[in-house]
Formats: structure tokens, C-alpha cells, sequence
């Protein structure tokens, strides 16, 4: 017994010895009082459309509205090859103003869906634009084609 005991020490620490160890970077952020830890560098951002569900790769469906009369919206992410959307619609107000800080060297694409508003931003360059929506109660949401690398806010 005490034999097979001192095999798998040896065994494991010997596997252990030649494991190369992986690195994830992790973010810590808040939304609606919740604290949202990601290791992909995204926050307050996803590979799934608001309210459509079923497409992207996100854990939480984000179909839930984010009130910016209350608080601005911080955001921020990264892909290769995939669109990437706010998590949340935004309403409130009747006009916001959007900044973009595109940390990518290639040029970002913002969109605005549900309302009229879209900038493209030049590689390393930061940009703010002005959405205008009829009402407070219009829900409108942002996507970021790829390759993006970027961050900013919502106010």
C-alpha cells in the first residue's frame, strides 16, 4: 500500500514538473449592482445579439434593458473574427453620446441598432458620436465588427 501511495506522489509531482502553466486575463466589472468576472478581456460586451438569443457564445441571454438616466455604460472587448454587442439595450434619454477608444490597428466599425447612429474609427484613435432616439423609451443597441480591440462608454 505504502508502495502505491509513494508511485502516484512520484508520478504526480513528475507530471506536474513538466506542465507548462496557462495564463488567463481576468476582469472584474459590475452591471446592475452584480459583479461579472470574465477571462476573455470583455466587459460589458458579447458574441450574442440582444433579444435574439441562441446565436453567440455567451453564457447570459442579454435581453435586459440598461436605464443610462440612472448610469452610464462602461464597455470593452476583443475578437478575431466575430461581431461583438453591448449586453444590454440602452433607453432613458433621447440623446446619448457614445466614445469609442479603438485600441486595434485597424479600423472599427460601431453601429448603433435600433436607432440611427454609426461611426467608424481609425486604428489607435478614439472618436465620440451623438445618438438621437424619439423617445426615452426607444431601446437601441451597439455592435463592434471585427477585428475590434476597443473600449468606452455610454452616456
Amino acid at each position: 500500500m505504502k508502495k502505491s501511495v509513494k508511485k502516484l506522489l512520484v508520478i504526480g509531482m513528475s507530471v506536474m514538473m513538466f506542465t507548462i502553466p496557462a495564463y488567463a486575463s481576468t476582469n472584474i466589472g459590475v452591471a446592475n449592482d452584480k459583479a461579472i468576472v470574465t477571462t476573455t478581456g470583455n466587459y460589458g460586451v458579447g458574441f450574442e445579439e440582444p433579444g435574439v438569443g441562441g446565436k453567440g457564445r455567451s453564457v447570459n441571454k442579454p435581453t435586459e434593458v440598461w436605464d443610462i438616466s440612472n448610469k452610464g455604460y462602461d464597455f470593452g472587448g476583443e475578437a478575431g473574427n466575430a461581431t461583438l454587442y453591448t449586453n444590454y439595450k440602452f433607453k432613458g434619454k433621447t440623446s446619448y453620446t457614445i466614445t469609442v477608444n479603438n485600441k486595434h490597428n485597424k479600423t472599427l466599425t460601431v453601429k448603433c441598432i435600433g436607432a440611427k447612429g454609426s461611426v467608424k474609427v481609425k486604428g489607435g484613435e478614439s472618436a465620440s458620436f451623438k445618438v438621437t432616439v424619439k423617445d426615452k423609451e426607444t431601446k437601441f443597441y451597439i455592435s463592434f465588427l471585427a477585428p475590434s480591440h476597443f473600449d468606452g462608454t455610454v452616456k
